[in-house]
């Protein structure tokens, strides 16, 4: 057992970093390091009572401690600054001793009542995300507003004789059409009506009668709010574009970052692994101090050698009963006993960490190089980082040919001989250090085999909506809703295989993927299986789309809210854990993409455009599905 001076040591450290805490790094400290507040989450509260009347409950640690680690590091909190605005507070703030030292008071974000000027303490991507929100739903209220002269006049006796009292009460604003009659046609076949055969019937004098639409014809007046509405749309989804632009900017000048002042050399020569002579070449620049230089190699099997050792020897950490865990990680004695305890009990996971240890001595073994694939440059002022970046400007052609005779000074050329692409550097927390070293045909490559995987899920998913539609529209609705949740987690694995320089490139891929997948089941597919005779029918297109509707409204949010995943974790493998560490790693929360979150508002919203001629109250849904 720790000192609370050695705790306090620990989290003050872990305050400072940035970086993700693992659950090895903080086993030791204890729940009552952390003291209760108000926001206690209802699962500690429910974790409590199983562990008091379960029998085993969290028998082999401290299920409290966890959840204190789960409350106070894995979940983001908030303090006051000296102007009384919330800022995110650092992990382990909320340390009973550390709240003592500085009198700093912490707590929870609220759920519902975050106001939207602290999203921008999570980084410009998610506050630029939940503006978007936002402003989608004022655009779909507005426009569905825009509609609302339509969606009276389908919704009286004027459209339709027979009255709407009948039809469900948010398909009263709709082209749905009650009103229907038995006609004769002496010149229809069967095979003209094969799409809609229930439409189509044979008299005892075989006479042929179909079953026709009595419903008022669409009005200019109705074309012309159509239109109106469209150039709305179109309008204000162009703003909201200068308005992302507008408010990236404004974030981003309100956060500085290392981004700022750094550059990256996307083309270096292999052989320039010295830090020193980078820095030495970009000090002659007009008012540049160079900070920092960081040499990026091709060396991504060695990365992820050391990752995979890391993940199995936290396992192997895990596996031991928590009266032998040892608060010393790297020393031999502690490795032995580790791998001693695994061959008993797990001998594939001890064979497997010997294996990987020794690939990690050979790959770093003395006599092993690696070539030089990006360089990261640090400066000390902002102007320096322009200066530098105006400096070894020139044309993509130029860049290709090595060019020397195209920079304004022979000297920027590198080693006199090599003319640099410069870039300003993207966030350090955003690279993906592991694709770095990929060249142009081994990306191309990937992007070949991700996009013939891509189109077979697609066609994967499509079949399956279109047979599901042939059986039932609510089972066809909830069927898409379903895939919409699964479908990303599909396409984070296929976008595994692609290499990019940074996570904004990753996210955008991620996206483009998802749209495509969830676009086409969600509403594309709903037209293709609909025979064109019953789109304003009583049980068709109009029906399906407002099933999909409310199977989006109610899926996506239940689903995220309960989080079945995380808490099946938290309440059943957590309080099963050997010792606390594997206890711990039970509480890390889960990842979040943007490009998911942006496809999950896309979708919705293309499928409300795509029907609005025939469906206009379809906006009002979709405002409630994203408020919710």
């Amino acid at each position: 057992m720790v000192s609370y001076d050695d705790e306090l040591t620990m989290i003050e450290t872990f305050s400072e970093s940035d970086e993700p805490i693992s659950p090895s790094k903080i086993f030791q400290i204890r729940d009552e390091i952390f003291e209760e507040g108000p926001d206690m989450l209802w699962g500690r509260k429910i974790a409590r009572f199983f562990h008091k009347y379960l029998p085993g409950y969290g028998a082999n640690a401290s299920i409290d401690a966890a959840w204190a680690y789960f409350e106070n590091i894995t979940l983001p909190r908030r303090k006051k600054d000296s102007s009384g605005a919330y800022i995110k507070a650092k992990r382990g703030e909320s340390c009973r001793l550390l709240r003592r030292k500085s009198g700093i008071e912490t707590g929870l974000y609220p759920a519902w009542t975050t106001p939207m000027s602290e999203f921008r303490n999570f980084g410009i991507g998610v506050a630029v995300y939940f503006e978007t929100m936002r402003a989608l739903a004022v655009i779909c209220l507005v426009a569905g507003l825009l509609y609302l002269p339509s969606i009276m006049y389908y919704d009286s006796t004027s459209y339709d004789e027979t009255g709407r009292s009948s039809i469900e009460w948010q398909l009263r604003g709709s082209l749905m059409c009650h009103d229907t009659k038995w006609v004769p046609c002496p010149t229809c076949t069967l095979e003209d009506w094969a799409d809609s055969p229930r439409r189509y019937a044979i008299a005892e004098n075989n006479l042929v009668f179909v079953l026709a639409n009595e419903c008022a014809d669409i009005r200019l007046r109705e074309g012309l709010q159509h239109l109106v509405v469209i150039l709305f749309l179109a309008i204000a989804i162009f703003a909201l574009g200068f308005h992302q632009k507008k408010l990236e900017l404004q974030y981003d000048e309100a956060i500085l970052s290392a981004s700022d002042y750094s550059i990256k050399v996307d083309d270096p020569p292999l052989d320039a692994t010295d830090p020193d002579e980078w820095k030495e070449f970009f000090s002659q620049f007009e008012g540049a101090h160079v900070t920092y230089v960081t040499v990026g190699l091709d060396n991504e099997h060695v990365v992820n050698a050391l990752i995979k050792r890391r993940l199995l020897l936290q396992k192997l950490r895990q596996l031991y009963p928590s009266d032998q865990v040892t608060e010393v990680e790297h020393e031999d004695t502690t490795l032995e006993d580790l791998l001693a305890f695994a061959t008993k009990y797990q001998p594939r996971l001890a064979r497997s960490f010997i294996k990987t240890e020794e690939k990690c001595r050979n790959l770093l073994s003395p006599e092993k190089t690696y070539g030089t694939t990006s360089i990261f440059v640090t400066f000390e002022t902002e102007s320096a980082q322009r200066n530098v970046l105006r400096a070894l400007s020139v044309g993509h052609k130029d860049i290709l040919r090595n060019n020397v005779l195209a920079l304004d000074d022979p000297n920027h050329a590198f080693r006199g001989k090599y003319v640099l692409r410069v870039a300003e550097a993207s966030e350090p927390s955003t690279i993906r250090w592991q694709d770095q070293d990929e060249t142009l045909m081994i990306k191309i490559g990937q992007r070949l085999l991700t996009s013939l995987i891509t189109f077979v899920i697609v066609w994967g998913g499509f079949i399956s909506v279109r047979a599901a539609f042939l059986k039932s529209d609510t089972l066809a609705a909830f069927l898409i809703a379903i895939l919409n949740i699964l479908g990303p987690h599909l396409f984070k694995l296929v976008n595994k295989l692609e290499a990019h320089p940074d996570e904004g490139s990753w996210q955008a891929s991620l996206y483009t993927k998802i749209c495509i997948f969830r676009w086409i089941n969600t509403a594309i597919v709903t037209t293709m299986v609909t025979p064109f005779m019953d789109t304003i029918a009583i049980n068709g297109l109009i029906a399906k789309v407002d099933a999909v509707l409310k199977a989006e409204i109610i899926t996506q949010p239940v689903v995220h809210m309960l989080d079945i995943w995380n808490n099946i974790k938290r309440h059943i493998f957590a309080p099963n854990a050997a010792n606390q560490e594997a206890m711990n790693s039970n509480f890390t929360g889960s990842v979040q993409h943007l490009g998911d979150k942006y496809t999950a508002m896309t979708k919705i919203i293309f499928l409300c455009i795509f029907y609005s001629p025939i469906f206009p109250a379809s906006f009002f849904l979709w405002c409630f599905c994203i408020c919710s």
